[in-house]
């Protein structure tokens, strides 16, 4: 019997059941430190350092960054700097844009662009993963939000998709493009910080 013959001996509710359940794995995984003392209120200025990029592909860091800027865009939680600015206050200086800011760093730059908070973070994983014949898309990122008063971490979150769900992998549905990936893992970590 084909996929589609046992779906409709299911019956269309326990199928749209089984499909819901099914499409769930193998989805966005993500884990989230939070400091319960920060004052998330303060912050109304956001500056977003460059990613640093730790894969083997020379865009994953541009890519993740496109789509981070337009989420938190798209959020107006918060004001985001232009990253021209950022690049520049971080080049006078002397930053290099892939580096980890130190404490010290982090308040100097952060008062240079008159921000709250600086969020820096690296794309650990991009590439592709094949299963059982399907090929997806594998993304990891990690971010941070570093208050500028103390250089310290309030906020990190580090999200990952690897592969094919359990649905592409039995039904042959469900592939998603490396960008549907990258803006999946983005919304999966901002989830916590951007309500």
């Amino acid at each position: 019997m084909t996929r589609e013959g046992e779906l409709r001996k299911l019956g269309p509710i326990a199928a749209a059941c089984l499909l819901l359940a099914l499409s769930s794995c193998g989805g966005v995984r993500r884990s989230v430190y939070l400091d319960r003392d920060a004052n998330f209120g303060v912050v109304e200025r956001v500056a977003l350092v460059p990613l640093r990029n730790l894969t083997g592909d020379p865009n994953a860091a541009e890519r993740v960054e496109r789509i981070l800027t337009i989420e938190l865009l798209g959020a107006e939680a918060f004001e985001l700097l232009d990253p021209v600015e950022v690049r520049v206050a971080m080049a006078d200086l002397g930053l290099e844009p892939q580096q980890v800011l130190a404490p010290g760093q982090v308040r100097a730059l952060g008062e240079r662009l008159g921000v709250q908070a600086l969020m820096q973070g690296a794309v650990q994983e991009m590439g592709t993963q094949s299963v059982s014949g399907v090929t997806a898309p594998v993304v990891a990122i990690e971010l941070e939000l570093l208050d500028v008063v103390s250089g310290k971490k309030i906020w990190s979150a580090v999200a990952s998709r690897s592969g094919p769900g359990t649905t592409a992998r039995l039904f042959g549905v469900g592939r998603a493009s490396t960008n549907e990936a990258i803006r999946d893992v983005v919304r999966a970590a901002l989830r916590t910080l951007i309500r």
